[in-house]
């Protein structure tokens, strides 16, 4: 019992955590809006695992307040991913609305042409099209 006590903090320290004890984050380049409006970009959190998911990082240029929207992109089906010099997975692109934004994926992601409704005040996403 005394043995389990004192390798327990050696075995803590060795195990990986990532992914499912803390998020793995990963992300595409920051771009800014055609409105000049807000900074952005895609975070792609434990990708490859059971727990992936996607959200868009927001960063008011104005008020530098930050927002993350989730983003229900299929990640099960990404078999692989090229980070290439200046990764660029997604475009967002504003609207008449201030409010509404629509997001879509680019060739560079391996599941091109997904397309979003973002609405910034109610910080949500909807697959359109």
């Amino acid at each position: 019992m005394t043995a389990m006590l004192v390798l327990t903090p050696h075995l803590y320290k060795n195990v990986e955590t990532s992914g499912w004890l803390t998020e793995k984050l990963e992300t595409d380049s920051i771009q800014q809006t055609s409105d000049q409006r807000y900074m952005y970009c895609l975070e792609l959190i434990n990708l490859f695992q059971q727990n992936g998911s996607a959200r868009l990082y927001l960063k008011n240029a104005n008020t530098r307040e930050e927002l993350r929207i989730a983003v229900d992109l299929p990640l099960t089906k990404i078999q692989g991913i090229s980070w290439g010099e200046v990764p660029r997975f997604i475009k967002l692109e504003p609207t008449n609305d201030a409010n509404i934004y629509i997001l879509h994926t680019t060739e560079s992601f391996p599941i091109p042409n997904e397309k979003f409704e973002i609405h910034i005040q109610e910080k949500t996403s909807v697959k359109i099209g």
